[in-house]
């Protein structure tokens, strides 16, 4: 080859090169490389934690949220898979709570949080999206139940415990340790005998929300959850029962009797559910906005 003919050949490439960066084949979300900033969700892959909403229903949320071309959506077991997920390049970004988020960034550095000041129905909320509460069967007994959850919510909210167990075990879920079942007043062998508790409160937690419903590395429900149970079945009289469920099948489990209620639960405020069979406690943790994540 000539040296007109090489230089024919660089200059072929540097105009392709250049065509290409103005198509947008190149953008970090269409190609799988480093998300920088919100017009990189067009033509990425976002990941999040399996829930009742279908995959394919999830990516037509998302887009419809974010104002972006999605090019699909990946749901997954846990936070911990769709974290694994990001950090092997399967997807692009994962979605979280406002509150999961600030806790997963504090234990890694690796991860940011994507800028949405331009995505209006994220930002343009003047209440919080969800409200996480606990969630029982719309049954004469769930009903009841709720009611008495609602009287011990207002008990600890009044006495300002539940403000002490958000700064605790929420804004310092890092630095807050390991506060298990095992560690609760209501299951002490003296509390049981003195309060006669036979009828524990049997509680689904599926660790999809940290640090509101969490698992520790042994796979049992630690933190936060665990501690606003002890103190509701200090109020209510109960013991407390954990049984760790999968995320997907969570709520199956909660309408087939599985367990008495579903610790984290988002109910809605923005939007408007239609009828139900289920009923929803009051709110514990406000949720405002939801939140992208991607490795820096």
């Amino acid at each position: 080859m000539t040296t007109r003919a090489k230089w024919l050949t660089i200059l072929a490439c540097l105009v392709f090169l250049l065509l290409a960066a103005g198509v947008g084949l190149f953008r970090p979300g269409a190609s799988g490389g480093k998300i920088a900033s919100a017009d990189d969700l067009n033509g990425a892959k976002v990941g999040g934690v399996e829930g009742r909403m279908p995959a394919s229903s999830a990516m037509i949320f998302f887009r419809s949220l974010t104002g972006r071309k999605i090019s699909g959506y990946t749901a997954y077991g846990s936070v911990d898979e769709a974290l694994c997920a990001l950090k092997d390049g399967s997807v692009d970004v994962i979605w979280t709570a406002d509150v999961t988020a600030r806790y997963l960034m504090e234990k890694d550095e690796s991860l940011a949080q994507l800028d949405t000041k331009d995505m209006s129905a994220i930002e343009n909320t003047k209440e919080a999206r969800f409200s996480f509460g606990m969630a029982a069967p719309a049954t004469a007994s769930g009903k009841a139940l709720i009611e008495r959850i609602d009287y011990a919510l207002d008990f600890i909210k009044g006495d300002g415990i539940l403000d002490e167990l958000t700064q605790k075990y929420i804004e310092g879920a890092a630095d807050a340790g390991d506060f298990t079942a095992e560690s609760m007043v209501v299951n002490d062998e003296i509390h049981r005998i003195y309060y006669h508790s036979s009828d524990p409160i049997v509680v689904g937690i599926t660790g999809a929300v940290p640090p509101i419903d969490m698992l520790n590395e042994k796979g049992e429900p630690t933190g936060f959850c665990v501690a606003l149970m002890d103190e509701i079945g200090q109020v209510l009289q109960r013991g407390v029962k954990f049984v760790v469920l999968d995320n997907d099948t969570a709520f199956s489990a909660l309408m087939c009797g599985k367990v008495d209620v579903l610790f984290a639960y988002g109910s809605g405020r923005v939007t408007t559910e239609t009828a139900r069979n289920w009923v929803v406690s009051e709110g514990y943790c406000d949720m405002q906005r939801y939140e992208f994540l991607y490795l820096k």
